[in-house]
């Protein structure tokens, strides 16, 4: 596959984080020498670092105190953001060919790509609109829940 046409499909599906770790890869000429175990282990350390970074509260509890000064974004543009990082995670992890990883890496490269499956699957269903307290389980608070809830994504309609 030509580089060129690959920097543009991935424009084109709007992995545009993925575009630029394209293209640092093709310019780093260390990343060619890798095997298939080291770059699926790339793969899983830039992910981690991502998640530490976009969670900060998680790094922390995990004993990572490099974010203690910072707070989870819930704003809807870093859920998109990170929709968006899961499908590039996704796509990625499944172009690694899992013929030439080893036993426990391919096990591990399944649950990898499943956990992304999921995550992708979901965006079909935008939790981020849910409205539910912080007292409640979201389904015990269901039948109130529309009138007391500030955000009120969908209509309320008046029953007799």
């Amino acid at each position: 596959m030509l580089n060129e046409p690959t920097r543009d499909k991935l424009k084109a599906l709007k992995l545009d984080a993925m575009a630029q770790a394209w293209d640092e890869q093709q310019r780093n000429p260390e990343v060619q020498k890798l095997n298939f175990d080291e770059r699926f282990g790339m793969l899983v350390d830039e992910d981690w670092e991502w998640g530490l970074r976009d969670h900060p509260e998680s790094a922390t509890q995990v004993g990572d105190r490099r974010y203690d000064d910072k707070l989870d974004d819930m704003s809807l543009e870093a859920i998109e953001r990170r929709k968006v990082h899961a499908r590039e995670m996704l796509a990625r992890a499944k172009k690694i060919d899992a013929s030439k990883l080893g036993e426990v890496d391919r096990t591990n490269l399944a649950l990898f790509v499943r956990n992304y499956e999921i995550a992708v699957e979901g965006q079909r269903f935008p939790d981020e609109l849910l409205c539910s307290t912080n007292c409640t389980a979201c389904t015990a608070s269901w039948p109130t829940s529309p009138r007391s809830c500030r955000a009120r994504p969908w209509p309320i309609t008046k029953t007799s």
